[in-house]
């Protein structure tokens, strides 16, 4: 059946009769909602969404984002210098019939309306004839009837929008509600994993639990679980820890190294293994990429991924041996074409120290992701020292949250930060198979290599500076919750569904 066609609205609320409010929605100026007629019998689903891929990236609109050919809807993002309903104002191409902005409700929450459907719930004492009869002397037709006696997908009448459309039913008597025909993407629940504590890793799912003795706020943390129905890692992208060396034989870590055959990867002495001589880099590997559904303990952001751990000295240790283990790891980026590389560095240098800024360049030049802790000083780096390594350009430099979303009274600010992540009473694996909490800007950082890892394992055609770009684009704003630090904390916290939900809308 051919759809009307339908006006932009104006009045973007209705009232909801059978919740007793009003509901009041935001436009998004980035999005667009647009239905199109049915494909002919002849056209095949490849020509028909080839089609309106192409006629999706005209004029001011960029392409689809979501997709649902069997139901006609398609999702389509819209220039930055332009405006979605300014967009549909002007007119969409042929290929499309009606178009609305997407919306944003009381809640934040964006919601995807139908431009020219609606859905109605009759009273239970209206039989089908009454109920076809009032829908067709308003000037609409049923586009569905639902299984629900009662309750049908509409087409909103010719010239009128969505909105006026809804306003208009739920004046009827006979009717018990009406509102939009809304379409959902990506609302499968992920599975949480069976990791007896994960439940405290508020950094993965924080939902105002009490970890530590305190309570966090729910939706602070780095969104993994949302991510995960994307992917949850891919064994060909490795997160090269260069900390204190790991545990081995820990059995949240040990299943995921690469293979060794023999190489040395021990910086800090030379008996060539890697063992954690504390406990730092076991905890940072864990946070970073610790196997997931293996029953006790934890699992990390990218839990799918590898791990290569390179042991420095950070007590007494030489920043030549630093800089060998960071020109070790991206000369095995070089040599690797099929695999990703994301280095990991939880630590400092005293100084600039040009061998160590000249090992980070050298890793983004042969195509690999450096991560920094930005430092536990405390301090403004913009009217303070600044902390280097984690200060230079080609560096990801990560500050610190606490579970309510606040800096972390340690961490380092300045506009030389990058993103933040959290890095307070973060629990993940420690020496001797065991488990214990640390904070720290060292802890935000593996957070944001496991983020950096599930965008290359969702898409490894990325190179190093579009998986940054697509980590810095997504991350969310924290300014309300730091007043006064405007600037200080990067673009925000990194938010793995985000940015796994820009790696698929890319064509």
């Amino acid at each position: 059946m051919d759809k009307n066609h339908v006006s932009v609205p104006e009045d973007f609320k209705y009232y909801d009769k059978y919740q007793d409010r009003t509901a009041s929605f935001s436009p998004q100026p980035d999005e667009l909602v647009l239905t199109m007629p049915p494909a002919s019998e002849t056209e095949t689903a490849g020509v028909s969404e080839a089609k309106i891929r192409s006629a999706s990236e005209s004029g001011s609109l960029n392409g689809v984002s979501r997709l649902n050919l069997e139901r006609g809807v398609a999702v389509v993002k819209v220039d930055s210098e332009a405006d979605s309903i300014a967009v549909t104002r002007i007119g969409v191409p042929a290929d499309f019939t009606n178009a609305i902005p997407a919306f944003k409700d009381a809640d934040g929450l964006t919601r995807y309306f139908l431009p020219d459907e609606i859905t109605v719930q009759f009273n239970q004492e209206i039989d089908r004839e009454e109920a076809t009869r009032t829908i067709s002397d308003l000037g609409s037709h049923v586009v569905i009837e639902q299984r629900t006696p009662g309750y049908y997908t509409i087409a909103v009448p010719e010239n009128k929008d969505i909105f006026e459309a809804v306003r208009l039913f739920n004046e009827q008597p006979s009717v018990m509600f009406a509102e939009p025909s809304e379409i959902g993407f990506d609302d499968a629940q992920a599975p949480r994993p069976n990791d007896s504590r994960f439940g405290e890793l508020w950094g993965l799912q924080n939902t105002g639990q009490t970890v530590e003795g305190v309570a966090g706020r729910a939706g602070i943390d780095v969104r993994v679980l949302d991510a995960w129905t994307t992917t949850s890692g891919d064994p060909d992208v490795v997160v090269v820890v260069i900390d204190t060396g790991m545990d081995m034989s820990h059995p949240d870590l040990a299943g995921n190294l690469v293979e060794r055959n023999g190489e040395d990867w021990d910086f800090a002495a030379p008996d060539g293994s890697p063992d954690d001589n504390g406990s730092h880099g076991t905890h940072v590997c864990g946070t970073a990429a610790a196997i997931a559904d293996n029953g006790p303990g934890i699992c990390g952001v990218a839990p799918k991924c590898r791990l290569l751990p390179l042991r420095i000295n950070l007590s007494a240790g030489m920043n030549a041996n630093r800089a060998d283990a960071i020109n070790f790891a991206s000369g095995k980026a070089e040599a690797s074409p099929a695999q990703r590389y994301v280095i990991n560095c939880s630590w400092r240098a005293s100084g600039n120290f040009t061998a160590i800024l000249f090992a980070i360049d050298q890793a983004v030049a042969r195509g690999a992701i450096v991560i920094f802790a930005a430092g536990n000083a405390g301090r403004d780096m913009d009217t303070d020292p600044p902390q280097y390594p984690g200060v230079h350009r080609n560096a990801i430099c990560v500050a610190a949250l606490n579970s309510r979303g606040e800096r972390a009274s340690f961490s380092n600010v300045g506009s030389q930060v990058d993103v933040n992540a959290p890095g307070v009473d973060i629990l993940s694996c420690i020496p001797s198979s065991d488990h214990d909490f640390k904070s720290g800007t060292s802890m935000a950082a593996p957070h944001v290599a496991g983020v950096c890892a599930l965008i290359w394992s969702a898409r490894k055609s990325l190179s190093n500076q579009e998986v940054r770009q697509l980590l810095e684009d997504n991350c969310d704003d924290m300014s309300a919750e730091n007043p006064g630090l405007d600037g200080k904390l990067g673009r925000g916290r990194v938010n793995a569904e985000r940015a796994l939900q820009a790696v698929m809308a890319l064509s």
